[in-house]
């Protein structure tokens, strides 16, 4: 097969595994017989694909692995983190002129109130003097099967709110992903963790997700905080 034939200018990459083994064969019809067999974690680079088949090479030599069991690496990934410390973090003032200290203080804590109901969120401070509220939270995580082991993740995360008269600041940060699998494995880490080590691209799939999942929950309790302070709850 000549390599017009399978070349694909949009293809060519590193993948990795969609499922935990795959087997790389010589050629679409010869599937008796694989050259080796490659296991998560490691990645294929390859360079295009024919049909239901990608194409790689090792050297000079093409293999074949069904395009079903491959997936481009994600692509890097860009998430707010403060300044000389690196930590993720969604920060951001808003003026609401002729509101008071006491009257936006009072929006943020019943804002605080229907957010944080259960055993999910801890409202930790609540200070009316110095106008700081400080409360964490969790939110599921899609979950991943790794080797028939499912992992269900919780999203930890502060969120902070500072008023004064006419102006409300907010930061939603201190992210942590905690999960435990069917193996009962307890595993915690710090979102800065991961990011130190792949950032700005994750290191696969199922994490690229997390930190998309990171992205939306953050912007999720940044649009309804801003939008309960600053136009009050209906």
């Amino acid at each position: 097969m000549a390599a017009q034939d399978f070349y694909d200018p949009l293809m060519p990459g590193e993948y990795e595994l969609s499922t935990s083994a795959v087997s790389l064969y010589r050629s679409p019809t010869d599937t008796l017989r694989p050259l080796s067999t490659v296991y998560m974690p490691q990645k294929l680079q390859l360079i295009g694909r024919t049909g239901r088949w990608a194409v790689g090479s090792f050297g000079r030599k093409l293999f074949y692995v069904p395009a079903r069991q491959v997936q481009r690496l994600p692509a890097a990934l860009t998430l707010p983190r403060e300044a000389g410390t690196g930590l993720v973090s969604y920060a951001g003032e808003v003026e609401v002129p002729g509101l008071s200290k006491a009257e936006l203080y009072s929006r943020a804590e019943n804002w605080y109130k229907q957010n944080f109901t259960s055993e999910k969120a801890v409202l930790r401070t609540q200070d009316q003097e110095a106008g700081l509220l400080l409360g964490r939270a969790w939110q599921q995580v899609p979950v991943a099967e790794v080797l028939m082991v499912t992992f269900v993740y919780q999203l930890w995360y502060d969120v902070r709110v500072e008023v004064q008269d006419g102006k409300f600041r907010y930061t939603v940060s201190a992210f942590e992903v905690d999960y435990v699998p069917k193996a009962r494995i307890h595993r915690s880490y710090t979102v800065e963790s991961v990011l130190a080590e792949h950032y700005p691209r994750a290191a696969s799939a199922a994490q690229y997700k997390q930190f998309v999942k990171i992205h939306e929950t953050a912007e999720a309790a940044v649009t309804s905080l801003h939008n309960a302070i600053r136009y009050g709850l209906r």
